[in-house]
């Protein structure tokens, strides 16, 4: 004890660290008999040593070596003393390096006035619109001397590359026991699957039903910029993949590119040939297979220095704490589970089965597609949609009388062209415009639903499909389904429609302005929904973009 607090006392750091072997348990301080580390080593005739207790019930029994399984020409013992001696060294260098750690990475609560003011700045940045409020329990100050170098090396190196690096901060979402750990050893950059595609497989939760529909609607998507570190400037967004625990960031960006539609597959050495360190998500990109809210991604894990740990709990207003429910993955769909073969065979008719039969085993078919483009879309596409046969029976499907076939074929369809051009235009080509345009006069709803769904979809880059729309009436069609929703005579008004119908109008405002100009009932009900103040997000971005495409004609500034 009075040696090790000498060298801890009289000696910096960095001359301890220099000092101190590496952890791994070297094989010559192990007892071959034992397998554990000596504490009385002495050696045999075979010049090999052994734990003395050990080696001497070994003799009582056999005089041969337990190494060698030769016999021993005597069986004295003689206490290696130099072994022993370097033993106690390593055993007292693993206390110092303990030691070490834990002065080098801790944890400080903050004073009452530091948490008070740091408190009441995170509870005012967190915007949410389903009445929910951030309520901050705790918040710990980390101290990493290792990760503070690392992050000025990287800061230092990238203002060297760049002539710049913008420092800002950002908030990262997880849980206790990973904040702990993350304080203690840093970020880490996601590792690839088998098929080389950096997938979501960390935490996503929710808190309301509404944030549940919307994950799990698009679980187990393939990260949005490929193999990055993800910090949010949303501080609630940063809650939907936080259990009660949240990292205050700085981050070094280095050269930033901006993103307004996903890239799945970037990796550090790809952003770095064109002249980046990260990538800006810009917000309210979700149209074009982007982000709704603005992220960063970062490629070095030494871009990134967590300064404070945050618990939190989440309360909606009047009620109790919310607890966080994990979005599973259990029930993810991979594309890679069905052949071809064996879902053409599906949706086959047969002649020889019942009716109904065949329009369940059709059905499941096509619900399962639905799976497959809502979780692993690029695959299911290039698997299934690049086969002729197999789309004609899923357009035949779509346009079944059975409606529940009809409605797993239409959500198919909706799954594989959400924010996938090339898809888009396949079912436009498949379904047609007049087609879609009578759905939307069907009794049942949920076939109304999934026809305006596609025409969001549909309409989301191509003017001509627009034009087709407004040529067959679906401006108006789209009006009396707006009207019906906004007449609130339900308890709970239809959101998820009210969504999907302005987003519908939005889309066909780009093209189609002067006609919308013209539905006064169409822009009044929109604006009405813009000034609710109960009224969800998305529900009021929609109605907020189709009011602005009528107003500006189409013509929308990237920025804006």
């Amino acid at each position: 004890q009075g040696q090790l607090d000498h060298v801890s006392l009289s000696r910096p750091l960095r001359a301890l660290r220099a000092m101190i072997s590496a952890s791994r348990v070297p094989n010559e301080f192990m007892c071959p008999i034992t397998t554990e580390i000596m504490e009385d080593p002495v050696t045999l005739a075979d010049g090999r040593s052994y734990e003395h207790t050990a080696i001497e019930r070994w003799l009582q029994s056999s005089k041969r070596s337990p190494m060698t399984g030769q016999e021993l020409p005597h069986t004295n013992m003689v206490p290696n003393v130099n072994l022993k001696a370097l033993i106690e060294d390593w055993r007292d260098s693993q206390v110092v390096m303990a030691a070490i750690q834990e002065e080098e990475t801790c944890l400080q609560e903050l004073s009452r006035g530091e948490f008070a003011a740091l408190r009441a700045q995170l509870q005012g940045a967190f915007q949410q619109g389903d009445g929910l409020a951030l309520v901050v329990e705790g918040i710990q100050k980390i101290y990493n001397d290792d990760a503070r170098r690392r992050f000025a090396h990287k800061r230092q190196e990238l203002e060297a590359l760049r002539q710049h690096c913008p420092v800002v901060l950002k908030y990262h979402g997880t849980t206790h026991a990973a904040a702990a750990a993350i304080a203690r050893g840093g970020f880490a950059l996601p590792e690839a699957d088998g098929a080389g595609d950096f997938v979501g497989r960390g935490l996503r939760v929710f808190y309301t039903e509404e944030q549940r529909h919307a994950a799990e609607e698009r679980r187990g998507d393939l990260l949005m910029f490929g193999q990055a570190v993800y910090v949010s400037s949303d501080l609630e967004k940063a809650t939907r993949f936080a259990d009660g625990a949240l990292l205050l960031c700085q981050c070094a960006l280095g050269n930033v590119r901006q993103a307004q539609a996903a890239s799945h597959n970037l990796t550090q050495g790809k952003l770095l040939l064109d002249g980046f360190d990260s990538v800006q998500a810009l917000p309210g990109c979700q149209e074009r297979g982007g982000c709704t809210y603005e992220e960063f991604a970062l490629y070095s894990p030494d871009q990134i220095l967590a300064t404070h740990i945050v618990h939190f709990r989440l309360v909606r207003h009047g009620e109790r704490a919310l607890v966080a429910q994990q979005v599973s993955n259990d029930n993810r769909t991979e594309a890679g589970s069905r052949t071809l073969r064996e879902v053409l065979s599906d949706l086959a008719l047969d002649d020889s089965a019942a009716g109904q039969a065949i329009d369940e085993r059709r059905s499941s078919a096509c619900k399962w597609l639905g799976d497959a483009a809502r979780d692993d879309q690029r695959r299911a596409s290039a698997a299934f949609l690049s086969s002729r046969q197999l789309v004609s029976q899923l357009t035949g499907c779509a346009r079944s009388s059975n409606e529940a076939l009809q409605f797993e074929a239409l959500r198919a369809w909706w799954n594989f062209s959400f924010g996938d051009e090339a898809n888009q235009a396949l079912a436009m080509q498949q379904l047609g415009a007049r087609f879609l345009a009578s759905l939307l006069d069907s009794p049942n709803a949920s076939l109304r639903l999934r026809a305006v769904g596609l025409v969001w979809n549909v309409t989301q880059h191509c003017a001509a499909h627009r034009e087709l729309f407004a040529e067959v009436g679906v401006l108006r069609r789209l009006g009396d389904t707006l009207r019906r929703a906004c007449s609130f005579a339900e308890m709970a008004p239809p959101w998820g429609t009210l969504q999907v119908v302005l987003g519908a109008l939005a889309n066909l405002a780009m093209t189609c302005s002067e006609a919308l100009a013209r539905e006064t009932a169409i822009l009044a009900a929109a604006q009405q929904l813009m000034e609710e103040s109960f009224a969800p997000g998305a529900v009021q971005q929609q109605a907020t973009r189709l009011v602005c495409n009528v107003i500006s004609r189409g013509r929308v500034d990237a920025e804006w």
